[in-house]
């Protein structure tokens, strides 16, 4: 089977990106991050921490320049995280 070549058809993406498969027909997807640590040091160079709060969890995600990172915690792990985070949060 022939792979086909893998285009940045003048989009902003980063091409490591394009290399790991987590782009979708140009869009961009989000990356899921499981580490709480890492979360925070993402937190750093983000410009918007938005928090969405379910019945059992919460949806954290952090916007970059380039790439949008999520992470699903508990409530009181959330609350936790928020307070340690270095960007501006938004409640949704």
């Amino acid at each position: 089977m022939k792979e086909t070549p893998k285009v940045n058809l003048g989009l902003n993406i980063p091409d490591d990106a394009l290399e790991n498969e987590q782009c979708f027909g140009g869009v961009l997807l989000p990356k899921e991050i499981k580490d709480p640590e890492r979360f925070l040091e993402i937190s750093e160079k983000a410009n918007e921490c938005r928090v969405k709060r379910l019945e059992d969890s919460v949806k954290l995600k952090l916007r970059t320049p380039s790439v949008l990172y999520t992470l699903r915690a508990e409530p009181s792990e959330a609350d936790r995280l928020l307070k340690s985070v270095k960007c501006k949060v938004v409640e949704l």
